[in-house]
């Protein structure tokens, strides 16, 4: 696991379906986007940048299939 800055500056964050916080991955670490994404498509949810000063924007979004 490699940090490539400053950890709390920056991050990502997942949100299932619903809205509802799953988890966050500090931007410190090279690989927290693939982690984010990863989280993301396992819940069918999807995956905001952020930061100390900027709102949240939606980056990744994971659809469920949908069962016919």
């Amino acid at each position: 696991m490699k940090k490539k800055g400053q950890g709390g500056v920056s991050w990502y964050s997942v949100y299932n379906h619903k809205g509802d916080h799953q988890a966050s991955y500090d931007k410190c670490f090279e690989d927290a986007y693939s982690w984010a994404v990863d989280c993301a498509k396992h819940i069918g949810g999807y995956v905001c940048e952020a930061g100390k000063d900027q709102e949240e924007k939606v980056i990744f979004e994971s659809i469920p299939n949908k069962k016919k």
